[in-house]
């Protein structure tokens, strides 16, 4: 051993929650804690959903492969091939349906975390595309995914993980 200490596995939420809570002394006068009482609880539950599915895919991967070196190279080409696949797929149905599109591209694993995030927060994403007749760019407002659609792909991938485990 070196001396030195692990990472605690709560040290990004609770960078979170120490961020959430100087923006909120600090602005305490200006009514911000009153116009969100909300937020509080948002931003730990957006904090928590990253925790808990990753925690259950790699428990779920590592139950099925023994080795942590094959756990970890598998659990990482299943994060990077669920956002390639939807990615492609939705970047070829985006010439038809937007809102088929926005789900479809957040069908992998960091998709369905990003979409819980977006609908808990209520935030709509700007996107920008290039164009060619007139050149210049076109912008379009992206809305969060369905709510209920991306917590079932939520629960079924804490599920997947799980199910693996002995």
């Amino acid at each position: 051993m070196d001396g030195h200490l692990p990472a605690a596995p709560w040290s990004q939420s609770g960078a979170a929650v120490l961020l959430y809570l100087c923006g909120w002394l600090g602005l305490f006068g200006d009514g911000f804690p009153q116009g969100e009482p909300s937020l509080y609880w948002r931003l730990v539950l957006a904090t928590a959903i990253p925790a808990l599915v990753h925690a259950s895919l790699l428990i779920g991967f590592s139950a099925w492969s023994k080795s942590p070196r094959m756990a970890a190279a598998s659990y990482a080409g299943f994060c990077l091939l669920s956002s390639i696949i939807s990615g492609i797929i939705g970047g070829v149905e985006v010439r038809s349906h937007h809102v088929t599109n926005r789900l479809i591209q957040h069908l992998s694993v960091t998709g369905v975390i990003r979409g819980l995030a977006q609908s808990i927060f209520h935030v709509t994403l700007g996107e920008v595309w290039p164009t060619h007749h007139p050149p210049g760019f076109s912008q379009q407002a992206l809305a969060a995914p369905p709510f209920w659609a991306m917590l079932f792909l939520a629960i079924g991938l804490i599920g997947l993980g799980f199910s693996r485990r002995e």
